[in-house]
Formats: structure tokens, C-alpha cells, sequence
């Protein structure tokens, strides 16, 4: 019982910051002009996204970072509304920017271009003093949550950011405008995924076609992880999941809110820095067949944009909006690979996890546990010993 409550607990935690982000996604869509049905459009764009859903009760960090990431982009959607800043948003946006940071250093590319929106806006309009004070105190925050971590990073693995080999293989050894457009067709592509092992094989070769043809290597091993470029079959498989429908709804909707003049100004920039993220993700990391999950940030912050333009719909469309994407979040919810409560035949583990033991779920994604490591428990267990 003891463990199944800590078991309960951890996933609690991983659920409140999913919850978090369907809140964050619905205060930041109000706050782009929008009424409740363009607020509650991009709740259920948040709630509905699969890797959301999957990271909701995995080990993963990524949606913690945007939760973090969302926190403070919440704050300056606020101050741009309301066009001003106090000091409680720069403060409470420097907490937010730290902790993204501090859960894990890819929160630089989804905060950074919005915060050199924020500061560039209000530089405008209060001046360089009036900024320049604001922008050192929220550095202050985020150095004083990161510093010690940071100082302990560097003096074990000689970088601030932690092993100075996990970074040489997660960063470009080249960075060209080339590299920068192959990362990109790459990442999105971790979100084209089919049950058709021949569908993927296709859009694999499709790509690596249209790199030769510029004279790229899609395995390219100085920006690509592991030199591997795949599309996976398995689509339930929490460390690979993509979000198909949610991408072509923010390719719909972020065409319309950067070439519609009818567009207010504020949800034409929020388009715009939101797509410099992916931009900025994508030239500071090189493609990995597990990106998709470090793309949770990303997808969460273009759920107001696609609340905010859907609302502007006919409401027959916009319904229909919600319960496609609805609908496409919930295999995931019902059916994760390696947690399912319904179980699908090739998809996922045979049994559901309602008749599965703590133990078989605990190593669902490597089968079972070995039969060297159930040796040396069952020792542990019959020598008896009760002190350490």
C-alpha cells in the first residue's frame, strides 16, 4: 500500500503540471483577445495534445519545462494586454524562466524569443532605464534559482550545463541555413507517423531524397543523435508519440494570424515568436528520433494561437475543431503503449494495466525484468537482513 501511494503521488505531481498547461493555454488565449469559446479551444488543443497526455504519467521531464515555459509566457501575455508591466509579472516571469531552465536547458528555446519580445515592447515604450532595471532583476532570479546548479554542473563536468559530452551530442557541430531547414523538416517529421510501417518508409524516403538532392546527409552524425532518421510505426509509444491533427492546426492557424491583415497585432507577433522557438529549438539541437517529446513546450504554446483564430470560425466549425481534436488525443489517453487501459493488438502490451502487476508495469518497455535481477532480489530477500 506504502508504495502504491508514493506510486499515486509521483503521477499526481506529472498531472498537475498537465493540468497547469490546460490552464496556462486558456488564460493565455483570453488574454489574445478572444471570448470562452476561443479560451476553451485552446484548453482542449492543451488537454488533447497525445504527447501531453503521454508525458502526463511518464518519468520525462518535458512537461514540466512547459509548465514553467507557460507559466511565464502567461505573465507577459498579461502585461501586454494590459499594457503595462508591473513588477509582480517581470518577477514572477524571471520564477518561471529559472525553473524551465533549472528542469532542463532546452527551455532556452521557447523562452528566449519571447522574452526578447517582452523586453524589446517595453523597451519601446518606457525607455532604457525603465527596462534595463526590470530585465536585471528578473536575471537575478533566474541566476539565483540555476547558480548552484550550475556551479556544481561545472565543477563535475567542467560546463555549467552538465556532461560536456550529452552536450556535444545534443548540439550541432554545424549551423547553416541548411542545417537550420533539414532539423526542421526532420522534427516535424517526428509527428508524421502512421500505423503503415510502408506510409513511413515512403515520407522517409521522400526526405532523404530531397537532401541528396541539395547535397545533405539526412544522417548527417554532426546534427543528427545517434546518426539515425526514422518515422516510427509505433505511434503509441510514449517516447515517440507525434501530434499529426495539432500540427496541421497550427499550420493552418499560424498561416492566418501572420498573412490575415483582419488579425489583431498582438495574436500576428504571438504567432510569429512562437514559430522563432521551433526555429531556435531546431538550429540549437540536433535531430533525434526521441525529439518529439522535447517538442511538448512548442505544441503547448501554439494552443492559444489555435483557440484564438478557430473562435474567429463559423461556430459549426469551430465545434467540429474541438472534437477532432479531442478525438485525436484520446488513443493516447486510453491506449499508451506501454500503460494501456484498452489494449490494441501490435500497439501496445498485450494485457491492460488494470490486470497488470506493479512489478510487469515497472518494465513494460524493456518486457520484463531480467532473470539475473530476480536472482539477486530473491538473495537480498532470503538472507534477511535488517541493517545497512
Amino acid at each position: 500500500f506504502e508504495f502504491k501511494v508514493v506510486d499515486l503521488l509521483v503521477n499526481l505531481v506529472d498531472w498537475l503540471a498537465y493540468l497547469g498547461c490546460i490552464v496556462a493555454a486558456f488564460f493565455i488565449a483570453g488574454r489574445l483577445g478572444v471570448g470562452a469559446r476561443g479560451r476553451l479551444l485552446a484548453a482542449v488543443c492543451a488537454a488533447s495534445l497525445p504527447m501531453a497526455i503521454a508525458q502526463a504519467s511518464s518519468t520525462m521531464t518535458d512537461i514540466w519545462v512547459a509548465f514553467w515555459t507557460m507559466c511565464g509566457i502567461a505573465e507577459i501575455s498579461a502585461a501586454m494586454a494590459a499594457g503595462q508591466a508591473s513588477w509582480r509579472n517581470w518577477l514572477y516571469l524571471g520564477a518561471a524562466t529559472g525553473l524551465a531552465i533549472l528542469t532542463k536547458s532546452t527551455a532556452f528555446a521557447f523562452v528566449l524569443p519571447f522574452l526578447a519580445w517582452f523586453g524589446l515592447r517595453f523597451l519601446a515604450a518606457k525607455g532604457l532605464r525603465w527596462t534595463a532595471v526590470r530585465i536585471l532583476a528578473l536575471l537575478a532570479i533566474v541566476i539565483a534559482i540555476n547558480l548552484f546548479f550550475w556551479v556544481r554542473n561545472d565543477q563535475t563536468y567542467g560546463t555549467p550545463l552538465g556532461s560536456r559530452e550529452l552536450l556535444q551530442l545534443h548540439s550541432n557541430k554545424i549551423l547553416t541555413p541548411g542545417v537550420l531547414v533539414s532539423n526542421v523538416v526532420r522534427n516535424l517529421s517526428l509527428n508524421l507517423g502512421t500505423p503503415s510501417a510502408q506510409v513511413n518508409h515512403f515520407i522517409v524516403a521522400v526526405i532523404a531524397k530531397a537532401h541528396k538532392m541539395v547535397g545533405m546527409n539526412v544522417e548527417d552524425p554532426r546534427t543528427t543523435y545517434n546518426g539515425n532518421f526514422s518515422i516510427t510505426d509505433q505511434i503509441l509509444m510514449e517516447d515517440r508519440a507525434g501530434n499529426p491533427v495539432h500540427l496541421i492546426f497550427i499550420a493552418i492557424t499560424a498561416g492566418i494570424a501572420i498573412f490575415n491583415r483582419k488579425i489583431g497585432s498582438q495574436t500576428r507577433w504571438y504567432a510569429l515568436v512562437a514559430l522563432v522557438t521551433y526555429l531556435l529549438f531546431s538550429i540549437g539541437n540536433t535531430y533525434q528520433v526521441f525529439g518529439s517529446r522535447l517538442q511538448v513546450p512548442f505544441f503547448l504554446l501554439c494552443a492559444p494561437l489555435i483557440g484564438s483564430i478557430a473562435a474567429r470560425w463559423r461556430p459549426g466549425y469551430a465545434i467540429s475543431a474541438g472534437f477532432l481534436l479531442l478525438l485525436a488525443g484520446l488513443p493516447w489517453l486510453i491506449s499508451l503503449q506501454s500503460r494501456p487501459l484498452l489494449p490494441i493488438p501490435g500497439q501496445t502490451i498485450p494485457h491492460s494495466l488494470l490486470s497488470m502487476s506493479r512489478t510487469e508495469l515497472y518494465f513494460a518497455n524493456v518486457g520484463s525484468l531480467p532473470s539475473e535481477q530476480k536472482t539477486a532480489v530473491k538473495k537480498i530477500r532470503a538472507a534477511d537482513c535488517t541493517n545497512n
